[in-house]
């Protein structure tokens, strides 16, 4: 079986960070799985920072004139993998006559996918015609065009593109396996996690939510929460219930981060609180 190639993208200018804290995870499983890694800073091409999402339209048909026949994972910038030791290619193994797994937005057509997170079997010659009819819409785009379009999706995106690329295909849209996001593309998937922007107030934020979950993710994680729990917990109790921790709610909630991770760790202590008789019972007053 040909090597697994993961590529990643950013602009040099608002991604950067964002991609300097998610590629840790993605380098750190291609060393313990002996994948290969290829990731571009800049704007290949394009007027606007944002247009770098199109870089990896170009990077994929590289890949094809290159002579790659195996998988390729694309990840956005703001995509990290959670599980470093995923067995990718058990995963895989059954899926060679697939020319992609995506994951539909849900709703109708299901072939309307978040390409945040995707695999593309570029052995699979309809998994080749995806880059190839993607690329040309790409390169139907003119440079005024671009000019043009100074924010994601307006009038065209690359997500959009492949969605058209799908929907005017039956026998490809057909070769896709279609996941779901409890596995990638997903908050809180098993495998491949995304944190998306409308889930957070400003850019500066994501960022440090992806540092954040990427150190725990990482060797060395688990000094990483418990250093990080009672900070969160003790903010907790000043926020919700007003006053600083008793040792043993502290010792409580701390040990359920190390149980269960930041991301868990967090929502149910929150919800602890705030279903909490004392917390009740200041809202009475």
């Amino acid at each position: 079986m040909a090597k697994t190639i993961f590529i990643q993208t950013a602009d040099p200018f608002n991604y950067r960070k964002m991609l300097d804290a998610t590629s840790r995870t993605v380098v750190e499983f291609c060393r313990r799985h002996d994948h290969g890694y290829e990731s571009f800073i800049g704007i290949k091409r394009g007027s606007h920072p944002w247009q770098a999402t199109f870089n990896r339209i170009p990077m994929l048909t590289d890949l094809v004139k290159r002579g790659q026949k195996g998988w390729v994972v694309y990840l956005d910038a703001d995509a990290y993998i959670f599980d470093l030791d995923f067995d990718l290619r058990s995963y895989l193994a059954d899926k060679a006559d697939r020319a992609a797994v995506m994951v539909s937005m849900g709703g109708e057509p299901h072939w309307a996918v978040n390409a945040g997170v995707f695999m593309l079997n570029l052995g699979h010659e309809a998994g080749r015609r995806i880059v190839e009819r993607w690329a040309a819409k790409f390169a139907a785009l003119s440079d005024e065009q671009l000019v043009a379009m100074t924010t994601w999706d307006d009038g065209c995106s690359d997500q959009s593109m492949l969605y058209e690329v799908l929907d005017e295909d039956v026998l490809v849209r057909n070769a896709v396996h279609y996941e779901s996001n409890e596995l990638i593309n997903g908050n809180y998937s098993r495998f491949i996690r995304q944190i998306l922007r409308a889930y957070y107030p400003s850019l500066e934020a994501r960022i440090e939510a992806l540092r954040v979950a990427t150190n725990e993710v990482l060797p060395g994680g688990n000094e990483f929460v418990a250093d990080v729990a009672p900070v969160i917990v003790s903010a907790f109790y000043r926020t919700i219930l007003r006053r600083d921790p008793d040792q043993g709610g502290l010792e409580h909630f701390v040990s359920r981060f190390r149980e269960v991770g930041i991301d868990i760790g967090t929502r149910d202590t929150l919800s602890a609180m705030l279903g909490s008789p004392e917390y009740r019972s200041m809202m009475q007053e």
